[in-house]
């Protein structure tokens, strides 16, 4: 309940008195989110008190700490985060371009930047991913050309060492094990030369698309 325009104190609607004023309480609530339920704690809630019955109101204030303190305990971006990080310098997307990048609606993240709701544990962690990696802005950009891209599990690492030469040596080790030929051809193409493996031409190892 928020009425800017009118000056405290309040009617309540409970006892009829006009009563209300802001007041600040230690605050614990049960919050569900993704299926379980959290125990948040507020310390210093703002909320509206009715000096008269005792009856507590929550307004927007209150229901953005709120919302503030669970994105605090489950570790999940905060609005301004969301905002900052995808207008950065070296992203410097407008909210549909980010949206159509990560695969939701441009009204969601809006409400996400926004506070109006919170984002799935899922796409906080894609968004934490992009706006990290680098490697996986440039493999959306190119997927939006090619959209079988990324279909063969394993065969991606044929197309980044394409695309970005040295990549290969930053690789970690644990990566999938390769053929002969899809090994020559990863460091051909990371040193950005045309030679053949011993024994002959490899196969054509890049996706299709």
């Amino acid at each position: 309940m928020t009425r800017p325009d009118k000056p405290f104190p309040w009617r309540c609607t409970d006892c009829g008195k006009t009563a209300i004023e802001p007041d600040v309480i230690d605050h614990t609530s049960m919050i569900k989110y993704d299926g379980r339920l959290h125990e948040v704690r507020i310390p210093n809630l703002h909320i509206l008190r009715c000096r008269n019955c005792g009856g507590i109101l929550f307004g927007n204030e209150a229901d953005e700490q709120i919302a503030r303190a669970l994105r605090d305990k489950l570790h999940l971006l905060q609005p301004e985060q969301i905002r900052e990080n995808r207008t950065h310098e070296s992203i410097r997307l407008k909210q549909s371009e980010f949206a159509r990048k990560i695969g939701v609606a441009a009204e969601s993240l809006s409400r996400w930047e926004n506070g109006h709701i919170i984002q799935s544990r899922g796409h906080d962690r894609f968004m934490r991913a992009f706006f990290a990696l680098p490697e996986l802005r440039a493999f959306l950009d190119r997927l939006e050309e090619q959209p079988d891209l990324g279909a063969q599990v394993g065969r991606i690492m044929l197309n980044l060492a394409e695309t970005r030469p040295g990549w290969l040596e930053q690789a970690p080790s644990h990566e999938p094990q390769w053929t002969r030929a899809e090994q020559f051809h990863l460091r051909s193409l990371d040193r950005g030369d045309s030679a053949q493996p011993p024994g002959g031409p490899f196969p054509d190892l890049s996706l299709a698309g």
